[in-house]
């Protein structure tokens, strides 16, 4: 006998059986859930990487902002994870919503609210949505391949959305539509990010760039064993100790390490008096990224990290074809076993 979804934000559906994935309920809709998804939800590879990451990201207590809701899977798997939270999640599709809202009913999500627009960088009017027979493939531009119907769909701001629901982690699957997204919002309070990037929707100069522009607002982001099209970002951020109110017998150590980060680019005539000088100030360990150099700045830095005076690496900016080599190096500098052992750190 066929449950009925029925939701406030969109018509009923029916459905005779429900699909257990990685421990979460979804009801089999084959008007929704076509084969393309109807496989790799029934063996559990369905969204796993971001279930992966969130359940090694996720505290207690976090608010979790879901971009691109889909079948409700992720949000459902975030809830869970999130007693003391909250979830706010954001589908433009509106053949999902009653989906989403039955896949929350089936898992007992409690703690989760459900918008319906479209997101963007800033809140804006109503836009023409193309809905497709594949859910995933439905987007507000109506070329790319046919479409069985054009909806006007609300516009929701990011900046607003977080603004208002104060999220600490993102994750963000919104097939293509996350170029630009993040150019203008102020990241600053989340912690951290999981994002499923399509360069095959924008090109890989764009996706360097969505990169680049993550790790510029001081989001590093993690290594990956394999490749993916889900990347991970979280904030580094520097445990500062509360003062003691008894005084440390190791402190101020007798010989402390200092530590100079910094990059360079054609500074080949100053580098030895800079170097002479830090050294006459108390610095003793001191890592050079370098970047483009055209005067032997590089030969010299070479050099000299033969020598054992520094140690000089290639600006990671470098491989990742971006131009923010301040923040990349910064957030490279953190993960170095110098850093870490440093007493003093100047940049």
């Amino acid at each position: 006998m066929a449950d009925d979804l029925s939701s406030p934000h969109g018509k009923s559906l029916a459905y005779d059986e429900i699909i257990v994935s990685r421990g979460k309920k979804v009801p089999f809709v084959p008007t929704i859930i076509t084969p393309k998804i109807e496989r790799p939800l029934r063996n559990g590879r369905y969204e796993a990487g971001e279930q992966k990451h969130l359940e090694t990201l996720l505290k207690s207590d976090d608010r979790v902002l879901d971009l691109g809701a889909g079948l409700g899977l992720v949000s459902s798997v975030a809830s869970g994870l999130v007693p003391e939270g909250a979830v706010l999640s954001v589908e433009a599709q509106p053949n999902l919503l009653p989906l989403i809202e039955e896949t929350w009913r089936l898992n007992d999500v409690a703690n989760a609210e459900l918008r319906h627009g479209v997101i963007a960088p800033s809140s804006g009017p109503a836009v023409p949505f193309y809905v497709r027979g594949d859910f995933w493939a439905s987007s507000f531009e109506p070329d790319s391949r046919p479409f069985t119907s054009k909806v006007d769909i609300p516009t929701l701001g990011l900046g607003d959305l977080i603004a208002s629901f104060k999220p600490t982690i993102i994750c963000c699957d919104v097939e293509g539509a996350e170029a630009g997204l993040f150019d203008d919002v102020d990241l600053s309070d989340v912690r951290a990010l999981v994002i499923e990037l399509h360069p095959k929707v924008y090109g890989e100069e764009i996706k360097t760039d969505i990169l680049a522009r993550l790790t510029a607002a001081g989001l590093a982001q993690q290594e990956q064993p394999k490749p993916s099209t889900v990347f991970v970002f979280e904030r580094q951020t520097a445990t500062i100790s509360k003062p003691s109110t008894r005084q440390d017998p190791n402190w101020p150590p007798r010989r402390p390490r200092v530590l100079v980060a910094t990059c360079m680019k054609d500074e080949g005539p100053f580098i030895l008096e800079w170097l002479a000088w830090h050294k006459a100030i108390g610095v003793t360990d001191f890592v050079v990224y370098s970047n483009d150099c055209t005067d032997g700045t590089d030969a010299l830095l070479d050099h000299l990290a033969d020598r054992g005076e520094i140690t000089h690496i290639v600006n990671p900016a470098v491989a990742a074809g971006s131009t923010y080599f301040q923040p990349e190096a910064l957030n490279h500098i953190q993960q170095t076993e110098v850093f870490k052992t440093a007493d003093f750190f100047i940049s």
